[in-house]
């Protein structure tokens, strides 16, 4: 009954069986050297995870995130290698582009009543072109001076970008179960109407959360970037699917209401265990995303399951 109503402890329990298991499948697997390099990879998808989750909390999801760090990607490396953009101004930008891409889906969802699906899925074309323009569809590199080197501080033994995951997980936790916010994230996932009724403006409450999610998404593009000595329209493929489904994961429910930060984050190190694990054991690495995908319908599953355990019971009463 614990592990149904705390979903964070499933995951941990989860984390911790499946480690042991491709730890006896492969010694290496449990290797200091192996579980910093998972850390690390969870990183680039943990911190656009954070935005996604607040945003699934509070009944919206956006499609377009992998898009969106290709983008930026290609932006900041751009402005830097052809345009002789100092580096901090070329950050700068590529924050803004996330900033005004999130700001348009929102004002598209929100302003027009479109679909989430419909209004994202527009958007990524729209992102994905852009990038493709501006690299001509090829890596641009290298960066000069040791940007590169900043890209791969290791702060923690780890690296720079999961000291960010870290804080930016802290804090929107903090918002997210500690505040009257929280409360209207909450309360506009549960039912919009409703919400209205309680003086909490749903609108605003969205307008927030996707924009947390694209300056989320664009700050990982920019750390990609740096990681990379370059950039690329590829770097953010699959970014928003390995995000919704290391949320589903950790207990986030894709109808909104339910879930927290760290049950997301414990998603995101759950999925790195298991694409990680899967390699490790021998599985060739296209794999993965069979499984990962295999997983993420079982969870949707699941979720439609209870929401209509939980109508049906309202229904009753």
């Amino acid at each position: 009954m614990t592990l149904t109503r705390v979903p964070e402890l499933t995951t941990v329990m989860a984390i911790l069986i499946l480690s042991a298991v491709f730890g006896m499948l492969n010694p290496a697997f449990l290797g200091s050297g192996n579980i910093q390099a998972m850390l690390r990879a969870s990183a680039y998808i943990g911190i656009p995870t954070i935005g996604m989750c607040l945003c699934l909390v509070a009944g919206m999801i956006d499609i377009s995130v992998g898009a969106l760090v290709g983008l930026v990607s290609c932006s900041v490396a751009w402005l830097i290698i052809y345009g002789h953009v100092t580096p901090i101004l070329a950050m700068g930008i590529g924050l803004l582009i996330g900033f005004c891409s999130s700001s348009c889906v929102a004002f598209a969802i929100l302003r027009f009543k479109m679909s989430p699906f419909i209004a994202t899925i527009a958007m990524s074309f729209v992102l994905s072109g852009l990038a493709f323009a501006i690299s001509g569809g090829s890596s641009e590199y290298p960066l000069p001076g040791n940007l590169a080197e900043i890209g791969n501080l290791a702060p923690l033994g780890i690296s720079i970008a999961f000291v960010v995951m870290l804080v930016a997980g802290v804090i929107a936790s903090y918002f997210l179960h500690f505040t009257v916010w929280g409360l209207t994230v909450r309360a506009t996932g549960s039912d919009r109407e409703v919400a209205k009724c309680t003086e909490v403006t749903p609108d605003a409450v969205n307008y927030v959360c996707f924009i947390v999610l694209g300056m989320l998404s664009a700050l990982t593009s920019v750390l990609i970037t740096l990681l990379v000595n370059g950039g690329s329209p590829y770097v953010g493929v699959g970014t928003e699917f390995k995000a919704i489904l290391s949320c589903a994961i950790g207990g986030v429910s894709l109808f909104g209401y339910e879930g927290s930060v760290v049950g997301a984050l414990l998603g995101v190190f759950l999925t790195q265990v298991i694409s990680n694990g899967l390699i490790s054991a021998g599985m060739p690495a296209p794999f993965q995303n069979v499984v990962l995908g295999v997983l993420l319908i079982g969870l949707v599953a699941l979720d439609v399951a209870r929401q209509n355990i939980k109508i049906a019971v309202r229904e009753k009463e």
